[in-house]
């Protein structure tokens, strides 16, 4: 079956595909039911324009604030580090502005068009130059804040760094004031037995903390055990294995037990409360503290996590001085550079003085083992010659019982002289260890100490110069980096305030 179109049906359909095509490329403003009310739209370009420009000015007098604050007549660490956070929320809003005001131009442009009657002629013109003097302001903040970025950031950090030089300070203060309570005759040594310490369950807390190796550091300095090539059954062995009981440091804020009874404090003071009829010992570098003469190894311990602080802190002291090169940062530089040379110092004049204390305690129990293994071949000795003397009648000289005798006499005598030497060689390694601890380990100690302490005074007056002069420096560098912008942000602010006002 076939269709045929006539001429007029064919004309239809040709004038519907034109007029749909018309409609699809021009919109329904074509169509009378479909066109928009030019003052309808007008209306809605001028509120879109007008949020643009309300948003925009908000934003600025939010950046007025902020600019407010850093006119401050007083800056704490707080406010700059306040400063610096607020850089990147303001870049962010600054950004969005300025984006926003390129739209500006466009709705304008349009507006116009539909202005057929010149109603927003005055209100085009006005806004037109509103958005060219704010745009220049928006300008002229993200000019500001790229002065301040990253200066004012690293200003900040010096400002945490001199409140942590503050607090460092005063933890080495209090670790000094502690072990500067020393009683006048510090310089003489009392003897470890001196101190008796009630533990009568407890093991020896003190131990050698070293074996029966001295080499040049003192020790067994005779010709050592099993050094000849006979040896006797009657003579008792000595054991000289080092003691492998560990002494627990001294925590800080944490009470020590050291034995029944007995506690330590942080700071290295004992509570004893048992009786005093033990013969308990503390190691040297324990007791000699609390009876405020010498550094403990606790000590040893807290300076040398202070003197870690300092020295981390001038090293990102340095490296925050590098980058903002400010008075104040070059003089807290150079004193914490003194500071960690002072600990350096007395860090190692605590550790020598621990060290020949330890050395001290091993010898003197090496010597007292000695000695009692000395009076003990003695009296192995006397023994064999009281024998000797005795010999029965019927016991030949030439026999072999008599010639065991007589060899275990010389045995006995040759260790006898041993024994004396060792004990000879202690005491003198001994009386070297005080005359170095009486000398120039004390001298030392003093000297470091000394200028420590006198550091830190130095420091602290620093620290509260550089808090206040600090902030006068961060204002003159600010007011250098940013004034010229800030006046021209004004101008342009105010123009564009009074071409909004006239729209």
């Amino acid at each position: 079956m076939e269709f045929k179109l006539s001429k007029n049906t064919l004309k239809t359909i040709i004038s519907i595909v034109v007029v749909l095509a018309l409609v699809l490329s021009f919109g329904c403003d074509l169509l009378p039911f479909g066109k928009k009310d030019p003052a309808v739209e007008a209306a809605k370009l001028q509120n879109e324009t007008n949020k643009i420009f309300t948003t925009a000015q908000k934003n600025a007098k939010d950046f007025d604030a902020f600019l407010t604050k850093l006119k401050k007549r007083w800056y704490s660490a707080k406010d700059v580090a306040d400063f610096a956070s607020s850089i990147s929320t303001f870049k962010t809003k600054i950004s969005g502005d300025l984006t926003s005001l390129k739209q500006v131009k466009s709705k304008l442009t349009s507006l116009t068009a539909l202005d057929e009657e010149k109603k927003f002629a005055e209100y085009v013109q006005s806004k037109t130059k509103a958005s060219v003097s704010l745009t220049k302001a928006l300008q002229d903040s993200r000019a500001i804040l790229t002065k301040l970025d990253p200066g004012i950031v690293k200003i900040a950090q010096l400002y945490t760094k001199v409140d942590e030089v503050k607090q460092a300070q005063s933890q080495y203060a209090a670790a000094l004031g502690v072990n500067s309570k020393r009683i006048v005759d510090a310089k003489v040594i009392r003897l470890l037995r001196e101190i008796i310490i009630a533990a009568a369950k407890a093991g020896d807390t003190g131990g050698e903390t070293g074996g029966d190796t001295g080499g040049d550091t003192g020790g067994d300095t005779g010709s050592g055990d099993g050094g000849g090539t006979e040896t006797s059954t009657t003579i008792p062995v000595i054991d000289e294995t080092p003691d492998t009981s560990t002494n627990q440091p001294i925590e800080p804020n944490k009470p020590v037990e050291i034995a029944d009874g007995t506690t330590t404090d942080s700071e290295g003071n004992i509570s004893i409360n048992a009786t005093s009829s033990s013969n308990e010992e503390l190691d040297p570098w324990v007791y000699q503290i609390m009876k405020n003469e010498w550094p403990t190894q606790f000590m040893s311990d807290a300076v040398k996590e202070i003197s870690e602080k300092f020295s981390d802190m001038y090293e990102s002291t340095y490296t925050l001085h590098k980058e903002i090169n400010f008075q104040n940062s070059r003089k807290l530089v150079k004193y914490l550079q003194e500071i960690n040379t002072d600990s350096a110092d007395y860090l190692a004049s605590i550790d020598a003085i621990i060290d020949n204390l330890k050395e001290t305690k091993r010898l003197e129990k090496l010597k007292e083992k000695k000695t009692a293994t000395l009076d003990s071949i003695k009296a192995t000795k006397a023994a064999l010659e009281s024998s000797l003397n005795k010999r029965p009648s019927g016991v030949s000289a030439e026999s072999l019982a008599k010639r065991g005798i007589d060899q275990g006499i010389e045995i006995t005598e040759t260790e006898i002289k041993r024994y004396e030497s060792d004990i000879e060689d202690a005491d003198a390694r001994l009386k070297t260890l005080a005359d170095s601890l009486a000398g120039s380990l004390e001298t030392d100690y003093e000297e470091a100490i000394w200028r420590t302490g006198g550091s830190l005074i130095a420091l602290y007056k620093l620290n509260i110069n550089v808090s206040r002069s600090l902030m006068h420096e961060t204002k003159s560098w600010k007011r250098k980096a940013i004034s010229k912008l800030v006046l021209n942000r004004a101008e342009q602010l105010a123009e564009a305030k009074y071409q909004d006002y006239k729209a």
